[in-house]
């Protein structure tokens, strides 16, 4: 059970950390975004890249801020079933929502796994003009959902010592 707790210390201070840093990729994109609307409008100079950069750096933002938002509680839930009962039972339920966690993480990270392995293999590129390396962005998917999955691992634990503490 220490190994466990430590365990969950480490992943809650991993996440935590990581989501606080890829938050700051919205700098650089609004930096790009109001480049090209700059270059756009008043130059009539648009680039190729804008656009594709912006959406990248979305998805590493997105998908490894992933475990920062399940650490911090801040995906979707139906409110109206979880605030009018008592904490044991919403540690039940988050218990309940864990196993569909684990079951499309798993998933994600299994096939997410296949998929960045061959991407980066065949040094993958988009499909533009620009045809920026895109197998950075398909290691990303595998990852976010390992992240998921010992972040979900750390909620588990601490939800199982709720339901098992004496009121």
């Amino acid at each position: 059970m220490i190994m466990l707790a430590a365990f969950s210390r480490f992943i809650d201070h991993l996440n935590d950390r990581l989501g606080r840093a890829v938050s700051f990729l919205v700098v650089p994109m609004i930096v790009i975004m109001v480049t090209e609307v700059v270059l756009r409008y008043f130059f009539t100079a648009p680039t190729i890249w804008a656009l594709e950069g912006t959406q990248l750096l979305f998805g590493f933002m997105f998908m490894l801020g992933a475990g920062y938002t399940l650490k911090e509680d801040g995906h979707i839930r139906v409110e109206i079933a979880y605030t009018f009962v008592s904490p044991r039972v919403q540690s039940a339920m988050k218990i309940f929502a864990l196993i569909f966690l684990f079951f499309y993480c798993g998933t994600v990270l299994y096939y997410g796994a296949i998929k960045a392995y061959e991407s980066t293999i065949i040094a993958e590129r988009h499909f533009s003009v620009w045809s920026p390396y895109i197998f950075p962005s398909f290691i990303c998917i595998p990852l976010a959902a390992l992240l998921m999955i010992c972040q979900g691992v750390s909620i588990l634990h601490k939800e199982l010592n709720n339901l098992t503490r004496p009121d």
